[in-house]
């Protein structure tokens, strides 16, 4: 296996690819890191390119569209587990931000903030665009799979039918 195959393989594998999906948005979201990002052009960019391709992978091991039963993918049930838990793991992450007491984000008190917004009332925002978008994907994915579940059930069961009604 080539070395590019070998690393494609060992960030699909579930655990390591949701700890790298939510554990970057924890990553760069962390305040002294996200205070340099947000000053640093070129830390911007690997901030944004690594979510990017993160996201990317993560999603693909989510929506991979081989069906588990004919091939080694991750099956339908652990899809919508690594999703829950990711959601799970975003919604404590944004309820820190839009609970804490103090102001989380700083750097935006020396860089500006995009509109004329109380702190307060940015840091409430942001916090809830850390949380609540997120969930919504997954639940949106784990419907997704549940969906496909049903279908791929139901192909195979209509085959199986078939399989004995030609036999009989």
């Amino acid at each position: 296996m080539r070395p590019l195959g070998w690393v494609y393989n060992v960030l699909q594998q579930p655990f390591i690819a949701l700890f790298l999906f939510v554990g970057l948005i924890y990553f760069w979201l962390w305040s002294s890191i996200h205070f340099d990002a947000m000053l640093s052009r070129d830390l911007y960019w690997v901030m944004n390119w690594s979510m990017l391709l993160d996201g990317l992978l993560f999603w693909w091991l989510i929506f991979d569209p081989r069906p588990p039963a004919i091939t080694s993918s991750l099956g339908y049930g652990r899809r919508m587990l690594v999703l829950a838990a990711a959601g799970v793991l975003q919604m404590f992450l944004g309820a820190w931000i839009v609970f804490s007491r103090d102001m989380v984000y700083d750097v935006y008190e020396v860089c500006g903030r995009a509109w004329p917004l109380d702190p307060e009332v940015d840091q409430l925002l942001g916090g809830m665009l850390t949380y609540i978008p997120p969930a919504m994907m997954s639940i949106l994915g784990i419907l997704l799979m549940l969906r496909r579940a049903m279908h791929q059930d139901g192909k195979y069961t209509n085959q199986s039918k078939q399989l004995e009604e030609t036999a009989s």
